[in-house]
């Protein structure tokens, strides 16, 4: 079985395209603050579960759906997306253990490494992955004064496999976090061409406010300590050779 853990926020135009891209599977609406007619709406899709806590991100919304999801597939994915086949027996088919999947594969240069990253809006993995992440502890201890505050970071908090701890607030970088932890775990990232498309007409769930950007900065600054650590952890020397230039 197929699990969709979805978070929402109103937008009432996007139920029926979504509806139809997650007919057949296990459906986990995460309300972050509808209104009460279209939580209604939403909950006419799949089972809901309520996330009214403010100044949280996607990672929490998504751990708080993955805690209710029962499959042996679990996927994450937005509300504002459309199915132009049938994508979910394709990812039936492709996602085994030892991977994680999604339509969309990029990469970002971050500390002046290429980082790779699966994007959020529908990313598939077994719950053996997921559940591998959740355990996964890093321990980095890297020089104050080449890198920074990064002790140690575990993937996620104890309900769901996204960092909530690192990123404890909106501002993007969650999904790559999350593939970078992955990539550290020797878990593959694997890009598939299902039959789904982000209408990326804006989900509903990021509040665009200059509060909400210094997040963004915020979290790109973590992420970017995050590798900075990791390759210290697997070449000490790496960064000296810059650092004394």
């Amino acid at each position: 079985m197929i699990s969709i853990c979805t978070p929402v926020i109103d937008h009432p135009a996007f139920i029926e395209a979504y509806a139809q891209a997650t007919a057949g599977a296990e459906v986990v609406i995460v309300d972050t603050g509808s209104t009460p007619e279209n939580r209604k709406r939403w909950m006419s899709v799949g089972r809901l579960v309520d996330y009214p806590t403010k100044g949280h991100n996607y990672g929490h919304w998504c751990n708080a759906g993955f805690a209710h999801a029962t499959g042996d597939i679990v996927i994450f994915l937005n509300n504002d997306v459309c199915a132009t086949g049938d994508w979910l027996a394709e990812a039936a088919r492709d996602v085994q253990p030892g991977a994680i999947y999604g339509p969309e594969l990029q990469a970002q240069t971050v500390a002046g490494v290429t980082v790779p990253f699966l994007s959020g809006w529908c990313i598939a993995a077994t719950r053996e992955m997921w559940d591998q992440l959740v355990n996964l502890i890093v321990n980095i201890a890297p020089p104050m004064e080449l890198l920074g505050h990064i002790p140690v970071f575990k993937a996620g908090d104890e309900t769901g496999p996204w960092n909530t701890r690192d990123y404890p607030a909106a501002g993007y970088w969650e999904d790559n976090d999350l593939s970078f932890r992955a990539v550290m775990a020797g878990i593959e990232l694997v890009q598939t061409k299902w039959p789904i498309t982000h209408l990326d007409g804006g989900n509903g769930t990021s509040k665009h406010t200059p509060a909400y950007y210094a997040d963004v900065e915020r979290n790109k600054r973590t992420f970017e300590r995050m590798v900075r650590a990791a390759m210290y952890a697997a070449n000490p020397l790496w960064g000296m050779e810059a650092s004394h230039a």
